[in-house]
C-alpha cells in the first residue's frame, strides 16, 4: 500500500487554506470602539468579532486581526462614512470551543427551523 493519500482522502481546503476537517479554537471577542466623525462628534459602539486559531493562543498578530475586523464592522455599521478610530478596547473574550469549521457552522437549516418555531 502506498503512503501517498488518494485524492478522496485528501482533506478539502477552504479559501484561507485551512483544511475543512482541521479542528480550530474559536473565540468571540467584544470590542468597544471610540471614534470621531467628520463633524468632530465622538461616538462609542461595541461589536463582536470571531477569532479562530489552530493552537488556541491569542497572540499580538491575532489581536491585530481582531482589531482590524472590529474596525471593518464599525465602518460597515456607519454606512461607509469616514471616521477616525480613537481607540479599540477588547472588553471580553470567550472561548467557544475546539471544532472544525463545519461543526462550528452547525446545521443552518436546523437553526432557522428552531428560530421560526420559537417565534410561533
Amino acid at each position: 500500500m502506498s503512503d501517498v493519500p488518494q485524492n478522496d482522502q485528501t482533506p478539502a481546503q477552504t479559501e484561507a487554506g485551512v483544511q475543512t476537517n482541521q479542528k480550530l479554537h474559536f473565540h468571540m471577542a467584544c470590542a468597544e470602539l471610540t471614534f470621531m466623525d467628520q463633524t468632530q462628534q465622538t461616538g462609542i459602539t461595541r461589536v463582536n468579532v470571531l477569532i479562530s486559531t489552530a493552537d488556541g493562543n491569542i497572540t499580538i498578530p491575532v489581536l491585530a486581526r481582531a482589531q482590524q475586523g472590529a474596525q471593518i464592522q464599525l465602518f460597515s455599521k456607519l454606512g461607509g462614512d469616514p471616521v477616525n478610530v480613537l481607540s479599540c478596547v477588547f472588553v471580553g473574550m470567550a472561548h467557544l470551543g475546539k471544532m472544525t469549521q463545519t461543526e462550528f457552522d452547525g446545521d443552518a437549516f436546523a437553526i432557522t427551523e428552531a428560530a421560526s418555531e420559537s417565534v410561533n
